[in-house]
């Protein structure tokens, strides 16, 4: 994915780009992954592993943080998909 929590620097582009400023982000990480822990009983770096080539996303952040986007930009998915780096399918899959 293109985009990345490292690119976001002050508090106002963490608002402006995702709704939440760095430390409630990484509170909602530890609930996003838990909850995802839950529904697929094991992690997903775990579930990439055993099939890399389907995933764009690799991690439980990075879904949060394209999840956070895609619902704050209000982008339509030719939009998201080109922004993020992958085609419109994966794009709407995964919001």
């Amino acid at each position: 994915m293109q985009l990345t929590t490292s690119s976001l620097k002050t508090p106002r582009q963490w608002r402006a780009v995702l709704g939440c400023d760095a430390h409630h982000f990484a509170d909602l990480l530890i609930l996003f992954r838990a909850a995802y822990r839950s529904l697929f009983h094991s992690q997903m770096a775990e579930r990439v592993a055993h099939n890399p080539q389907i995933e764009r996303i690799s991690s439980e952040e990075e879904q949060l943080f394209f999840t956070l986007f895609s619902c704050k930009s209000g982008l339509t998915y030719d939009v998201l998909g080109h922004v993020c780096g992958m085609d419109i399918a994966t794009a709407k899959r995964l919001q």
